[in-house]
Parts: C-alpha cells; structure tokens; sequence
C-alpha cells in the first residue's frame, strides 16, 4: 500500500477521530460562530471556566502528537509518516483559518452592502430566503450584491494569504452565496469545490 494511502487511511480511521466529538457537538450546539468556537463556548457553560477555541485546538493537536508518538514507538508508523501526518494537519489549520478570514470579510462587506446586520440576515436566511431575496427586499440589486461578495472574496483571500483564486472560480462561488436558499437551522456561507467554503450567519 503506497504511503500517501496508508497514512490517510490511519488518519481517518484513528487520529482524525480525537476531533470528531467536538466538532459534531459544536455544529449541533451552534450558536453562530465556527464549529470550535460553538464548542468552546458550550464547554465553557458545562464545566464553569472559560475554554477558548484556540485551547481546544491546541489540545486536539497535543494528542494527535502524543498519539502519533505513540505509534512510532510501537513500530506502527515510522517517523516520516507521523511527520507527513502532522505536517497535513497543520496545512488544514492553515486553511481553515484562511477560510474563516474571508468568511468574516464577506460577511461584514454584504451586511454593509444590504443595511442589515448579520443576525438580522441570519433570521431571514433561516426563513428560507437566500441573499437574492433579501437583496431585493431591502431595493438592492442582485447584480450589486454579486460585485460586492466578489470584491470581499478577492481582497479577503489575498489578506489571508491563501492560494488564489481565478476569476472563474470567484464568479461561481459568489453566485452559490448570493443565490442559495437559507433553511431553518442553517448557517454560514458554503464555498463548493474549487473555492473556500465560508462559515456565517447568511447561509444553509
């Protein structure tokens, strides 16, 4: 079995999972912000103390280590793979980060753009509008819209610093905001293949 195969097959099947709980509960528990931040925010209440997402982040990869550690020593993985394991979570991190830095970019540029504030588009979205109609609800334009998500994806994955998209991929991802309906209990932008997929209050 090539490498590559063999360590994403272990990590889906044992490291990956030490994540799993908490991100499940925090989408379950979602309050509005990132699937982490839900999480901190619902353990903090369970447990009486103040709990960051950046702790539970921080604990999740000392595990990871401690686990991979653990493997190398008892002949299951070899150095290189625990390495490649780690490095490809830390390359995750990075992403998410940046997805979450163009999400907060995006979101605040079409509440300017709309006059409404992100709980106020949140609310409707969780009515079934998509951001179209609420365009369109507050005399705005759909066209007006799309220029303005476009402007905050460019400029928000350039202050990231994440890979570049091209003018395609911006044109498609900025439609499927702007056009698809909101659900009850949805949340947060979605970005599809090819592009960041965006967390928010505007989105299924």
């Amino acid at each position: 079995m090539r490498l590559r195969t063999r360590t994403a097959l272990l990590a889906s099947a044992g490291v990956l999972a030490i994540a799993g709980t908490g991100a499940a509960i925090g989408v379950a528990a979602s309050g509005g912000g990132s699937p982490s931040e839900d999480f901190a925010a619902a353990l903090s209440d369970r447990v009486g103390t103040q709990i960051s997402a950046e702790q539970i982040e921080q604990a999740r990869e000392d595990v990871m280590r401690d686990r991979l550690e653990e493997a190398v020593q008892q002949g299951r993985l070899t150095q290189e793979q625990a390495d490649e394991l780690l490095e490809r979570k830390q390359e995750r991190q990075e992403r998410h980060q940046q997805r979450h830095q163009v999400r907060d970019a995006t979101s605040a540029a079409v509440a300017d753009f709309l006059g409404l504030t992100e709980a106020e588009i949140r609310d409707q979205r969780q009515d079934g509008k998509s951001l179209a109609q609420i365009a369109e609800d507050q005399g705005k334009t759909r066209a007006g819209l799309l220029d303005v998500v476009k402007k905050a994806i460019r400029e928000g994955t350039q202050a990231a610093g994440g890979d570049p998209l091209t003018d395609d991929e911006i044109d498609q991802l900025a439609e499927r905001i702007v056009d698809r309906e909101g659900h009850p209990g949805g949340r947060g932008f979605r970005g599809g293949h090819g592009g960041p997929g965006l967390g928010g209050p505007f989105g299924p």
